[in-house]
Parts: structure tokens; sequence; C-alpha cells
């Protein structure tokens, strides 16, 4: 049953991008999906748990599944979308220009809308600077995703095309949802980045975590004091997008976040700088990097107590260069 479930979250996914006249479709496809999974928990038998365990996770076959890091163990999307609609703030991770994370948030937002959700959607590709280019481009073209590559300038930001996030924006368009740039304008981080301006202070262990991410990033080769200015800079843009979450949710909104992996830890990022009392849901989308356990894809949170995601969505890894060899090719280093 569970593969079945799996089965029409991908065909719903395969449907993407989605046109007006498809809408109903998707519902229907979600509204099925709900169906055949309750149908099977109630043939199952009422000792089952409400979380149904898709696998065992001692065979390391995590491609596809989902882990809670909470239960230690697998879960189906229904337990994932439950979760998402009942908190304040939905986090997820991505690794940025890979179809199958930004395909993952897609459907969330759509099946978040399907059950009468509407989240505002704050996202790390977008700086301030842009709100304006979107409001404006927005108000001219409020069905249609089209202008908006030029509108955003969306070539000269150095993200991933501007193709692997069409249906997000997209899906946000067509539920009507607040889109809100949640990095700080290029004009601070530059001058954060060359140390013409100093970030607020920040716990050594932070920075330090951030400092080692940093420098694998760059394949080892940052020097001091950049690789302490980068680091910093990392932490002033968790700060920002903190801050856009809570505006949104100060308009009396759940709020998605979509931001890089490295943005969402529960230790380190973005959810450490919410409100307490915020009921925050962090989803890790993670590349499939070898055969081990999902527990040994969890980073080792700097207080060693909660886990820093909630859930972790095992995707296929894709091929590509690492940063060393991308440093090469450019010939930056031999």
């Amino acid at each position: 049953m569970a593969l079945l479930v799996q089965a029409m979250v991908w065909f719903k996914m395969a449907l993407l991008p989605r046109s007006r006249y498809r809408r109903g479709l998707h519902s229907l496809v979600w509204l099925v999906a709900l169906i055949l999974l309750l149908a099977g928990k109630s043939a199952a038998g009422a000792g089952n748990s409400s979380i149904s365990a898709q696998a065992n996770p001692d065979n390391f076959a995590v491609e596809g599944q989902i882990w809670s890091t909470a239960q230690s163990q697998f879960v189906d999307i229904a337990w994932l979308t439950a979760m998402a609609a009942a908190a304040d703030v939905f986090v997820i991770g991505e690794s940025h220009g890979h179809h199958a994370h930004q395909d993952r948030e897609t459907f969330l937002v759509q099946a978040l809308a399907d059950r009468r959700i509407y989240p505002a959607v704050v996202l790390e590709m977008l700086d301030a600077s842009q709100a304006e280019a979107l409001a404006r481009s927005r108000e001219r073209s409020p069905e249609s995703v089209a202008p908006l590559p030029v509108a955003l300038n969306w070539a000269a930001t150095g993200w991933p095309a501007f193709e692997f996030y069409r249906n997000l924006f997209q899906a946000a368009y067509d539920a009507k949802l607040p889109i809100i740039a949640g990095d700080l304008p290029k004009s601070r981080q530059d001058d954060l980045r060359s140390g013409r301006l100093q970030p607020p202070p920040v716990s050594g262990s932070i920075l330090q975590s951030w400092r080692e991410t940093m420098l694998a990033a760059h394949c080892g080769l940052l020097p001091e004091p950049d690789l302490t200015r980068v680091a910093g800079l990392q932490v002033e843009r968790d700060r920002s997008m903190a801050s856009a979450l809570e505006s949104a949710l100060h308009d009396g909104k759940p709020v998605i976040l979509v931001a890089g992996l490295s943005h969402i830890r529960r230790d380190r990022s973005v959810p450490l700088h919410l409100a307490p009392e915020r009921k925050s849901f962090v989803l890790a989308l993670m590349e499939v990097s070898d055969r081990k356990p999902p527990q040994a894809y969890l980073p080792q949170a700097l207080d060693g107590e909660r886990p820093v995601y909630d859930a972790i969505w095992f995707t296929p890894a894709r091929k590509e260069e690492g940063a060393c060899d991308r440093l090469r090719r450019k010939g930056l280093i031999r």
C-alpha cells in the first residue's frame, strides 16, 4: 500500500508543470492517494501505528523514503504533509538546482493548497532588492511567471537557471500565495564579505561550525580573514531569512522557507533565530550519497540534543563536479 501511495505521489509530481486545467486533476490525485493510504491502514488492523513504517532502516534502501528523526523510522507522505500543515513555519532545505528537490518543494506547496492551507513562501533565492520588481511583475502578470526571469534579472544573480524554480513560482502564483524575498541585498552581502561591515557578535561554536562549512565549500582554500567574514555573512543571511519569516507570521499566515541545506539546521541556522514560541518543522531534502543508514545523514548537533532536522526526504544524487573540480576547471587551483 505504501508503494501504491508513493506511486501516486510520483504521478502527481510528473504532471509538473501545472496549467490551470490540470488543477482539478492534481487535487483528485492527492485525494485518491490519501484515500488509498487510509484504506490500507484500516485493512492492516487497529493495532498499527498512525505513522506507517515503510521500510526497515537496517536495509539502507533509503532513496525515495522519508525518515522521521523523532520516530527513528520511515514515514509516509500523508504524515509529512500533516506535520507541515500543523507548523507555523515549514522549513525546507534543498540542494540548489536539483530538479528532484524543486519538484518535491512544488508538490508540498500544492499539497498544502489542496488542504486549503495557503502559506507565504520565503525564498533564499530572492533578496530584498528584488522585492519591488517581483511585485510589479506579478501585478502585470498575476497568473503566469513567464516574465519573472527578466523582471528579476535572474541570470545575473548566480543562482541556478530559473527553469529549476519555475514550477515552484507557478505553484505559488496558482494558489495566490505571497512570495517573499528572504536574503540580504547583494550590496550588504558584499560589504560583509569585504569587511566594510562587521556582523553582530555570534556564538563561537556557531561561527566555527559555519567556518568549517565554508572551508569545505571552498575546497579548503579560503584564507583568513576571508573565512571568518564569509562565515559571519552566512549567519547574517540566516537572520535575514528568519526576519522575513517573522514578518510573514505577524500578518497571520503560516509560512514556508525554501533555502539551502546549510541554512536550515536547528542548532545554528534559520530556525535558531525564530521566536521561541514558533512551532517549526524542518525537512531536509537529502541526496543519497552512499549505502548507509538514515541516521548517518544527520549532522551532529552543536548542543548534542535535538536533531538538526525533523525529517529527511531522500532523493537520487546528482552527477556533478565537486567544489575542488569546479575550482580547477575555472583555473583557480591546480
